[in-house]
């Protein structure tokens, strides 16, 4: 799990799926994506980041995993260096009052 904070917010998220092609400043830069959709209300965006892109996508409903909730972002990107499509999934939610968390 991840803590994060963007755009003035906290965020805490669990990848679903994942991959090591991804940098680390690569991997930021997908989490501040989904935060900025999240927060935007967005359900699909074409993202070019540091060594990828690609789309991230989302139904916009609400997941229960064990303990843990939030709305999933599923990306396929292009990774530099890596031939086909990785593909990513993120299960994000807004903490609130995370001074109680």
């Amino acid at each position: 799990m991840i803590i994060f904070r963007h755009r003035g917010k906290e965020f805490q998220g669990v990848s679903l799926i994942s991959s090591s092609a991804l940098s680390q400043r690569g991997l930021a830069q997908f989490y501040f994506q989904i935060a900025d959709m999240y927060l935007d209300d967005e359900k699909k965006k074409r993202v070019v980041g540091e060594g990828f892109e690609g789309a991230i996508k989302s139904d916009g409903r609400f997941y229960n995993i064990g303990g843990l909730g939030g709305i999933n972002y599923k990306a396929e990107f292009d990774i530099d260096g890596i031939e086909g499509k990785v593909k990513i999934s993120y299960l994000i939610c807004e903490r609130v009052n995370a001074s109680l968390n």
